[in-house]
């Protein structure tokens, strides 16, 4: 199993802090506060965040794209055992 990646790791590689992430997404800080160094930072965040979030942090559909064909892969795995 690989380590989650966290919010920070995303936004800091396109080199955004999260008080620039709160501020372009316009989410309150503490809100992004919350997700930046949590690892479970992308079940946490609701629809809405995540939607605030998607156009605002370079790499970030292509993260959730990734990690939900992981889910799905070991899921399919799982249920061909």
């Amino acid at each position: 199993m690989t380590e989650p990646i966290l919010l920070a790791d995303i936004a800091s590689a396109a080199g955004f802090t999260a008080a620039d992430i709160a501020f372009l997404a316009g989410l309150q800080r503490s809100t992004i506060s919350r997700l930046w160094t949590a690892p479970e930072w992308l079940r946490k965040a609701k629809g809405d965040t995540l939607l605030a979030l998607i156009p605002v942090v370079p790499g970030l559909i292509d993260h959730i794209h990734a990690v939900n064909s992981r889910q799905q892969a070991t899921a399919q795995f799982k249920s061909n055992q």
